[in-house]
C-alpha cells in the first residue's frame, strides 16, 4: 500500500515516516515537493498546517483519494472546505494522536458511571501546537 505523509519533514511527519516505512511504501510530501506526486498514493495522512490541510482534501476530492487529517490550526473557512470534500471522498480528522488522550478519554468513560462531585483537568501542549479556531 502506498502512503502519502503531507508535512513529512514536520514532528509528527517525522515520526509517521519511520513507523510506517517498515510496512507501507511511503511518499513523502513537504514544500519542496508537490501534492501531485501523491498521485499513487491509496491514502494521504496530513499532518502539515490547517491551511495546507484545506488544499490537500480539495485535491484528494479532485483525485478521489482517502486522507487523514492530524494538523491543526484550521479556519472556519479550511473546515469548510474539508467538510465539502468529505461529501465525496473519505475524510477522518483528529487534532490529537497522543496515546495519552486515548488512555484520558478511555479513562473518562469509567469515572463518569461514578458519582464524583468535581473533576479538574489540565490540557498542556508543546509551545508550538496549533489550535482549531
Amino acid at each position: 500500500m502506498n502512503i502519502a505523509i503531507i508535512g513529512s519533514n514536520g514532528r509528527m511527519g517525522q515520526v509517521l515516516c519511520s513507523k510506517l516505512c517498515e510496512k507501507f511504501d511511503i511518499i513523502k510530501i513537504d514544500k519542496t515537493v508537490p501534492i501531485e506526486e501523491a498521485k499513487d498514493a491509496e491514502i494521504l495522512v496530513d499532518f502539515s498546517t490547517g491551511e495546507n490541510s484545506a488544499k490537500t482534501a480539495i485535491w484528494c476530492e479532485k483525485n478521489n483519494k482517502k486522507l487523514i487529517i492530524g494538523a491543526t490550526g484550521q479556519s472556519k473557512s479550511d473546515m469548510r472546505k474539508i467538510l465539502r470534500a468529505s461529501e465525496c471522498v473519505p475524510i477522518v480528522t483528529a487534532g490529537n494522536f497522543s496515546v495519552g488522550v486515548a488512555r484520558l478519554k478511555k479513562a473518562l468513560n469509567e469515572i463518569v458511571k461514578e458519582d464524583i462531585q468535581s473533576v479538574s483537568i489540565i490540557e498542556k501542549h508543546h509551545k508550538n501546537k496549533k489550535r482549531i479556531s
